[in-house]
């Protein structure tokens, strides 16, 4: 949590990132719904975990372009490494018909 709280400007890269599963999928992740991420996405899919999960970790992105105009005059980006943390934790709390969660991206 530290670390979160450090590099708070490490929130400004990339795009909506929700876990690794979910944006491999192309963030087609709504029907699958199977991991804590889920909270992001479909928070009903959050009726298939059971007992407490913990689900976190970096996304890296690293942006690249290119750009070549008509007359032949060239742009590109400088090379940056962006790694948009994010954390999300869920619970049945003991039950069959209820679910907790809470998740942060940053």
């Amino acid at each position: 949590m530290l670390f979160f709280l450090t590099f708070p400007t490490l929130s400004f890269a990339g795009g909506p990132v929700q876990g690794a599963k979910a944006t491999a999928t192309g963030t087609a992740f709504v029907a699958i719904a199977d991991d804590p991420s889920a909270i992001a996405y479909n928070p009903a899919g959050l009726t298939q975990l059971t007992g407490t999960n913990i689900y976190g970790g970096p996304t890296f992105v690293i942006p690249s372009t290119t750009y070549t105009n008509l007359s032949g005059h060239s742009e590109n980006t400088d090379f940056q490494i962006f790694f948009p943390p994010q954390i999300f934790v869920t619970s049945d709390i003991g039950t069959k018909d209820m679910r907790l969660g809470i998740g942060k991206k940053f």
